[in-house]
């Protein structure tokens, strides 16, 4: 990028691509990470602590719900006068995602089985067409229980994204541009109407926690900041900054005054709703001050960092392949470093976790450079061509 197309702190303008957002997708994959994979024991004060700040990790979907509204929609917005408009929107979503997610489901559904005497006896496979469907929340939902095996537990995000992907064009289409900030508080208002209809109602925690509407208003929340954006509302640097930080204050304090139990966050409702709710709001502010945070900036060095970067690269195939590889390889690593410490500890899971984390990078890259690489080269085919304003 030239001098000229950024200003004097270094912060890209619309339409470009931001390097610090792949710095935002990093520590949303650390944060899914850190609660999937480095929970420590509760032995002492600090690390009952830790595990209770790390249990609330889950909230990087959240953290990629919000990443995903911004960048879909300005991605739409800048599009909306091509004449392929829906046809290159969907080849290029399809050639980002299909390939990576149907190979996992694929060795998932019908080669972990021929090796797995757990995964024959949950009969996974029965429900294959769910997931080939992206409907795999829905059909949890339905049976008021998750699935069958622990590896497959996060892909209800997955198929929220793609509802999300189904809809969402069609609403922007020919929607006038002075209403579309409406529009997206109105989804946001209508998820949160949900949530609390829902737990009124008594329903099952898993209809807020994996519903598709109740999980929109993170996904509105960051389809609005890319319409202030594309709108020109961009706010100063002090601005973001205070932003951002009001923001993630909010988030913390919604979520340690919600419940203490890591794993509780997930099935209360009472703690689903307002943290899910406080984390749309949070991340929707520090997604903002990341977008405009220039290379020169504090914000900009640590999300243009090597780790963060990398991390964001590769984060889909991480999120895809990281749970398929835990639960039996995860006992067995922690069984054998039993051996080395004698008793369980908190050394014997950190050791475990480093080498499934290890596993999980390797096999990710190799995905991302076998895989999705060659597919995003063909993206290219259906980049927009906007018609020339008149």
């Amino acid at each position: 990028m030239t001098a000229a197309a950024a200003d004097p702190a270094g912060t890209p303008p619309a339409g470009v691509r931001v390097p610090s957002l792949d710095g935002v997708r990093g520590i949303a994959i650390l944060l899914v990470l850190a609660t999937h994979f480095f929970l420590p024991y509760a032995r002492s004060p600090v690390s009952a602590a830790l595990r209770q700040v790390l249990g609330y990790g889950w909230l990087g979907v959240d953290l990629f719900f919000v990443l995903s509204g911004f960048l879909i929609t300005g991605v739409l917005l800048r599009a909306r006068d091509d004449p392929h408009y829906f046809r290159n929107f969907y080849a290029r979503r399809v050639l980002r995602i299909f390939p990576a997610y149907y190979f996992v489901l694929t060795v998932v559904f019908f080669v972990y089985p021929l090796f797995n005497p757990v995964l024959q006896e949950a009969h996974l496979s029965a429900d294959a067409p769910w997931y080939y469907a992206h409907l795999q929340n829905w059909l949890w939902i339905t049976r008021h229980e998750g699935p069958g095996w622990y590896g497959v537990s996060h892909f209800w995000s997955l198929a929220v994204e793609e509802q999300f992907y189904l809809v969402w064009p069609f609403l922007l289409w020919r929607t006038p541009t002075q209403a579309l900030g409406r529009i997206c508080l109105l989804i946001i208002g209508l998820s949160i109407t949900c949530k609390l209809v829902l737990w009124r109602a008594h329903a099952d925690h898993l209809a807020v926690h994996l519903g598709t509407i109740t999980r929109f208003d993170a996904l509105g929340a960051g389809a609005w900041v890319a319409v202030q954006r594309h709108a020109g509302r961009e706010p100063g640097r002090v601005v973001r900054a205070v932003i951002a930080a009001a923001s993630l204050v909010l988030l913390g304090f919604v979520a340690f005054r919600s419940g203490t139990s890591p794993t509780g966050a997930t099935t209360d409702l009472r703690v689903v709703i307002p943290t899910t709710t406080a984390a749309a709001i949070a991340f929707a502010g520090f997604v903002w001050h990341a977008a405009g945070a220039g290379a020169g900036t504090v914000a900009g060095r640590v999300l243009r960092s090597r780790p963060l970067l990398f991390l964001g690269k590769y984060s889909y195939g991480i999120y895809l392949i990281h749970l398929v590889l835990h639960p039996q390889l995860a006992e067995a690593l922690r069984a054998w470093f039993m051996q080395w410490f004698g008793f369980p500890s908190n050394l014997e899971r950190a050791a475990s976790a480093l080498v499934l984390m290890g596993l999980t990078l390797a096999l990710a890259v190799s995905m991302y450079h076998l895989l999705e690489a060659p597919a995003l080269r063909l993206k290219e085919r259906f980049s927009p061509h906007p018609v020339p304003q008149r």
